[in-house]
């Protein structure tokens, strides 16, 4: 029978570190800069696209991109595309809740020169 002197902690620790180096949890230096070369053109393009004379699609531009911007973030800097499965239906629902409210506030906003007059008045 043989006895182990390692503590409970460390050996966790060792186990840890062992599961990390192989399954592509840190990412490169060069990731990190490509994808930061492309949030860059990406504020870029919203900057310009802010100036396009595009009517009502300059916000429907202007969020699409910035909807990019966010999942690039989400995804490469905060690690979100090595979670598990919990996190990324918590990610799900938290995007289809916002795009309910997206949808919701557009209704409005797009409707608002649809009544012009109330009757009576």
């Amino acid at each position: 029978m043989t006895t182990h002197t390692t503590s409970a902690p460390a050996e966790h620790a060792q186990v840890h570190a062992h599961a990390h180096e192989g399954n592509g949890h840190h990412s490169h230096r060069s990731l990190y800069l490509k994808i930061f070369g492309v949030l860059m053109v990406l504020l870029v393009l919203t900057m310009v696209a802010a100036f396009l004379p595009l009517g009502q699609l300059n916000v429907v531009v202007a969020l699409a991109i910035a909807m990019i911007k966010a999942a690039l973030i989400l995804m490469f800097f905060m690690h979100f595309r090595d979670s598990d499965h919990l996190t990324w239906l918590v990610g799900a629902a938290t995007v289809a809740w916002f795009l309910i409210l997206i949808a919701l506030t557009f209704q409005d906003y797009l409707s608002r020169d649809m009544i012009t007059s109330i009757p009576g008045k």
